[in-house]
């Protein structure tokens, strides 16, 4: 099965030079498979499918004072970080990345998960996980993090996400720009999340119902 697959930094359509990012890689590549459970087939084929999104250049963190400081210029701040109102309200403030990556396809019933790298939390933050289909709904997946330390520093190739295809067919990855149809759906589905935050899960549910619905009338 093909699923397609692009990105961009911030609110752009800005992109690195290939050479600097060459997109998601492939999480069993570069798993050590002596391990034993590395040879379980259970284990095999739930990784199967998974892809890693590294960061992509080294990003120091703090949060003092209610505030947060960065070691990166800030216009790159402006561009690559989403701080709302709220988020650094909490006991673990939030803050998300806009690391947009665009995943869709041609095939039916096709859902993504994004999932925490498993030694994230030893860099001080915790991924926000989720799932949904990418066979009805056109989104980016983005970074979002709670800080649980307050001194966090993520160097270039941190494993910040990964990306992973619940499906028993072989999924392949293909590096492509996104259609126009699917930007317009974009920002339709922008504007819904604007003006009626969180209502987008219906209409995901009534795509996934006319998709699996028997195209004949009987009598």
């Amino acid at each position: 099965m093909k699923v397609y697959w692009s990105y961009t930094i911030g609110d752009t359509d800005d992109t690195f030079p290939n050479e600097f990012v060459s997109g998601p890689k492939k999480y069993l590549s570069g798993y050590d498979m002596e391990y034993d459970h590395a040879k379980c087939p259970a284990w095999k084929q739930y990784y199967s499918n998974t892809w890693v999104i590294e960061q992509p250049f080294d990003l120091g963190i703090k949060f003092k004072d209610d505030r947060l400081e960065t070691n990166i210029p800030q216009k790159a701040y402006d561009q690559y970080f989403h701080v709302a109102d709220t988020w650094l309200n909490g006991e673990y403030p939030e803050i998300q990345l806009k690391y947009n990556w665009f995943f869709w396809t041609k095939e039916k019933n096709v859902w993504v998960e994004q999932l925490s790298p498993p030694l994230l939390s030893r860099q001080g933050v915790e991924l926000i996980q989720g799932t949904f289909p990418i066979s009805v709904w056109f989104r980016p997946i983005v970074i979002g993090m709670k800080l649980i330390d307050n001194d966090i520093f993520l160097p270039r190739g941190t494993p910040l996400s990964h990306i992973r295809f619940p499906c028993k067919d072989v999924v392949r990855l293909e590096q492509r720009d996104p259609p126009e149809d699917l930007k317009k759906q974009l920002k339709e589905h922008n504007t819904l999340r604007l003006f009626a935050k969180f209502k987008s899960w219906d209409i995901i549910q009534q795509r996934l119902s006319m998709q699996v619905r028997c195209p004949f009338k009987w009598n």
